[in-house]
């Protein structure tokens, strides 16, 4: 059995500025955290361009979203977007994809509710279809893993 290190992370709140999320995480990083996450609901900022942001600022630690809620993005440019974010960030990016389970986020968004099984399909397919783009990427330096959920 392979071990991986221990590594602490922190996911960041924030409905200030760009740079009050990027000064968070320096002090983050300073405290010791190895990863530094940001939120993808409705209510705060899109999470992407906060994690190129800290990943050029903070070099030393790895950036991730906390769950992207797949019923929200287009497959094919969600994983254009992350591979720019991978690029940002040397390859420090880790990815976490859900199937959305907040049907009043999907309300406020005018989007339908489908089942849970539809969710899950949906997941599937991004998994699948931002592997892929990943894999055929020129700008692809470390592929990130992926961690897939309901949340």
């Amino acid at each position: 059995m392979t071990s991986r290190p221990l590594r602490l992370g922190i996911a960041l709140l924030s409905r200030n500025s760009l740079w009050d999320l990027v000064e968070s995480a320096r002090i983050a990083a300073g405290i010791g955290f190895d990863v530094i996450l940001v939120p993808d609901h409705l209510g705060f900022a899109s999470p992407l361009i906060p994690l190129s942001a800290i990943a050029a600022t903070v070099p030393r630690v790895r950036v991730g979203n906390c769950v992207l809620n797949t019923e929200f993005y287009r497959p094919a440019l969600l994983a254009r977007d992350l591979i720019a974010v991978n690029a940002d960030s040397d390859g420090r990016l880790e990815i976490g994809l859900g199937a959305g389970d907040i049907a009043r986020e999907f309300a406020f968004a005018g989007l339908p509710f489908p089942s849970g099984g539809q969710r899950v399909q949906h997941l599937a397919d991004h998994i699948a279809e931002i592997k892929a783009a990943f894999t055929d990427s020129p700008h692809s330096l470390r592929r990130p893993q992926i961690m897939g959920g309901q949340g």
